[in-house]
């Protein structure tokens, strides 16, 4: 007789039922409603985790013993004393119920939007926002309040699920402001063609598959704008932590929506269990705040933050938001007047909150790949305030409206991990070659002259001017 190691499955069974259970999209005869939301007692879900153990197991014997995938030897016999152990890189009996029961009663919360319009891992974790985890192949973050879960599905499609709010996200509709928060409405497939045709560069980086789907993301100002200050001479895991505990210390905390299923994600992630602090928060803490953030570890940026807080409570409390109506070169100016933001802040801070799509921030990323493929001439120069204006222009009438999200695709290209792709290797390598058959020629060529002089002069013939 066969036999089952089933407790083994229970876990992730019953964790199914659970979700299942916390609400959302759920077809009956059909027709699809939304479920209420509710908590199920341990022994509801025990109950029901062994009625379909006892429903589907049958059907999985048959199904994986026709392929030969739970009985290693002569299964001719009929009997077997192998037991199937939990494995979930096999198809194991939870992630069979997984397949056959709850994904046909599942109905996600989806973006159609294809990969190649947005590319996840590029766009959360290279530097924009700096409130984004990942685990695997899914991504956990906080948007103004919202802790949520998204990840691709499909190369057409992207699941994502609301695992809590803070108080002042109750009423904010999650796919409007995702939507927002990608900019979805900006087509990248036009932004490639355009760029393709202003500069060849851009045609060999479209062949590299890693640089699709980059886009620039609309952020809450006061948190890019903080955070940006934060960034000076540092690097992406120092900021995200800077950013994080500005949230812990002085952010309201997120309410999940339901704790049984969500609990494990701020277990794993405690600093995402608080929402990003309003201005009005900041500002009733402004006299400790230096203080406590040196204790933290900000450094000399600490009073960068402070600085700019103070600022901020002189001002309109709409001020990052109705500044947005300006020129960009008043916004930028607007924007280097507060503490700690110099030329690199600002054009982030422009770009990534306050809609000025052609700002161009220029590090040594950018700055790099600009002497390397677009002006040679600045090849043994240093990055000036002047000089930083120049190139900042040179992108802006190169690529236009959007030299901001060009820049994004150069910068991510730049970082070490795409340095060598392929395409720009064998152009490299092609020019390389080029340079070396020219040397050769000229070389044979000086060669021959030189023979041809030495062989007439052996021979007694005169040479010229003797």
């Amino acid at each position: 007789m066969m036999w089952f190691r089933l407790e083994d499955c229970l876990p992730d069974i019953e964790r199914l039922i659970r979700i299942e259970a916390s609400g959302g999209a759920v077809v009956f005869g059909g027709g699809a409603h939304t479920a209420p939301a509710k908590e199920m007692t341990k022994k509801e879900i025990e109950e029901k985790a062994r009625h379909l153990i006892l429903k589907y197991s049958q059907e999985y014997v048959k199904d994986t013993a026709r392929y030969r995938l739970i009985f290693p030897s002569r299964p001719s016999l009929g009997v077997s004393d192998y037991a199937p152990k939990h494995c979930p890189k096999q198809l194991c009996l939870c992630q069979y119920i997984d397949k056959t029961f709850f994904t046909t009663i599942r109905v996600m919360n989806v973006l159609k939007i294809p990969s190649s319009e947005l590319n996840l891992k590029a766009v959360l974790l290279n530097g924009q926002s700096f409130r984004w985890r990942s685990i695997e192949d899914a991504f956990y973050g906080v948007v103004e309040g919202l802790l949520l879960h998204i990840r691709r599905l499909d190369n057409e499609q992207v699941e994502w699920r609301c695992l809590g709010r803070a108080p002042r996200s109750e009423n904010i509709d999650v796919a409007t402001k995702l939507h927002k928060y990608f900019q979805l409405e900006v087509s990248l497939t036009e932004l490639w063609r355009d760029w393709c045709d202003r500069d060849p560069f851009m045609t060999q980086l479209k062949d590299v598959k890693e640089l699709h789907g980059i886009r620039i993301l609309k952020q809450e100002p006061l948190e890019t704008l903080l955070a940006f200050i934060c960034s000076a001479n540092n690097n992406i895991p120092r900021i995200s932590s800077m950013v994080n505990k500005l949230a812990k210390l002085y952010g309201d905390p997120i309410v999940l929506d339901s704790p049984t299923q969500s609990a494990h994600v701020l277990e794993r992630f405690p600093e995402l269990g608080y929402a990003f602090p309003t201005l009005s928060q900041l500002v009733a803490v402004q006299d400790e705040l230096t203080a406590v953030l040196r204790e933290q570890q900000f450094g000399y940026r600490a009073n960068y933050v402070s600085g700019t807080v103070r600022q901020l409570s002189d001002m309109s409390p709409d001020i990052l938001f109705d500044v947005q109506t300006l020129p960009c070169d008043e916004i930028r100016k607007f924007l280097r007047g507060f503490s700690g933001v110099g030329p690199k802040v600002a054009e982030c801070v422009a770009l990534m909150s306050l809609g000025q799509n052609q700002c161009v921030p220029i590090d040594r990323h950018v700055f790099e790949i600009t002497k390397k493929y677009f002006l040679p001439a600045l090849k043994d120069s240093s990055l000036t305030d002047a000089l930083n204006r120049h190139i900042m222009e040179f992108y802006e009438e190169k690529f236009g409206a959007y030299a901001g999200w060009a820049q994004a695709v150069l910068f991510n290209q730049q970082l070490e991990k795409f340095v060598h792709t392929p395409v720009i290797t064998k152009q490299a390598k092609q020019q390389e070659r080029t340079v070396k058959t020219k040397t050769v020629r000229r070389q044979k060529k000086t060669i021959k002259k030189n023979s041809k002089l030495k062989k007439g002069d052996s021979c007694g013939i005169p040479l010229k001017g003797s």
